[in-house]
């Protein structure tokens, strides 16, 4: 296994105490440092975690603070973008596996390392407006739950934020590199965990269920049988991918999560769920739906399907105008449709489907 290059180095002066500060491996100051010099050390690292917890196990132990370097900023963000899938436009933090692992020659993948998150939303935002696709952060290493660190806090350990389904304060641990990302309430340190649905489960329940056994192990299927469920997966990411692309195409761009993301709380036997949505788009307190079937003949499962989805997102949101556009690929047609959203279906739907997620004689195993 090839061995993994240091990017970053932490510079200890033993004979000042003075802060403990990171640099880049490329900082002119460490390019330049003296390797015979008795009163600094250079202590070097492949990722920026390991350089934060080398400076704070230093800074605890003589009482001092530590910070990066002010002529090389550190890069703690970096923006990837895929010139061949055509795919979105992905935020990364700067120890992701996707931008450590990457092979710097590639011709199909461009990459962008930033100081901040700020700078890497910016840089996102552009290269989502120039290819006309959306942008969001990468799920393998979630960088917008990363906040901006200062001279006390170590990156990944331990940040005070908002929950973004309720609104309360929480602490956010992640307690190793590539970790899992952890919730606790700041007051008692409990888990602090919720129940998420998206309104696309709810619908893809009703509208798509197959009578496939999702249960069944590779081992057990037959060729024919295996043929089939790969055959499946493939559609449906194709499916969604083109999807993307489509939407943006006509004026309905992904913006990221944070962008026509909403939510809404609902008990269901005693337990707490939060529905969540992403919308299309709304304007004017109008919610805009798109949908793309392949000929006139789907274009009436695909008004179906809308319908409720409008139903729940104007329960979720409280707003009752929908507009319903219909574009028919193989004609080129356009058809919009001003829909009114029946919030009491909506809530239907939801509670039907939570109702069969929950154990007992009704409902399978959550």
């Amino acid at each position: 296994m090839q061995a993994v290059a240091d990017s970053f180095a932490v510079f200890q002066d033993c004979a000042t105490a003075t802060d403990i500060k990171i640099h880049r491996i490329t900082c002119p100051e460490y390019i330049n440092r003296d390797p015979t010099s008795s009163a600094v050390k250079w202590h070097t690292s492949p990722t920026l975690q390991g350089a934060f917890q080398i400076a704070r196990r230093f800074a605890s132990e003589n009482g001092i603070k530590y910070g990066d370097c002010h002529l090389c900023k550190v890069d703690r963000f970096a923006v990837s973008r895929d010139l061949w899938k055509v795919s979105e436009i992905k935020i990364h933090s700067i120890d992701c596996k996707w931008y450590v692992d990457r092979n710097p020659g590639a011709t199909t993948m461009e990459w962008c390392a930033v100081p901040s998150y700020r700078d890497a939303e910016t840089k996102a935002r552009g290269l989502s407006d120039e290819d006309g696709i959306g942008y969001r952060n990468c799920a393998t290493c979630r960088p917008s739950e990363l906040e901006a660190l200062d001279d006390s806090k170590p990156l990944y350990m331990d940040a005070r934020q908002q929950c973004s389904m309720c609104g309360k304060y929480i602490r956010g641990v992640i307690e190793t590199e590539g970790g899992t990302y952890r919730m606790f309430d700041i007051d008692d340190n409990a888990p602090h965990n919720h129940e998420r649905i998206a309104t696309t489960d709810i619908l893809a329940a009703k509208h798509y269920a197959s009578g496939e056994d999702k249960s069944r192990k590779v081992g057990d299927m037959t060729l024919g049988e295996l043929e089939k469920r790969i055959s499946s997966i493939s559609a449906k990411s194709a499916a969604m991918k083109m999807g993307t692309y489509l939407h943006a195409q006509h004026g309905y761009p992904d913006r990221g999560f944070e962008k026509n993301f909403f939510k809404r709380a609902i008990t269901v036997g005693g337990s707490e769920y939060y529905i969540t949505a992403k919308l299309d788009d709304v304007r004017d307190g109008i919610i805009f739906e798109a949908k793309f079937p392949g000929d006139k003949k789907s274009s009436s499962k695909s008004l179906e399907y809308a319908r409720d989805q409008c139903d729940i997102y104007g329960w979720i949101t409280g707003l009752s105008r929908c507009r319903i556009v219909i574009h028919v690929l193989n004609s080129n047609e356009t058809t919009e449709i001003d829909y009114g959203s029946n919030h009491c279906n909506g809530e239907r739907l939801v509670r039907e489907h939570v109702a069969g997620l929950r154990p007992g004689p009704a409902g399978g195993a959550r």
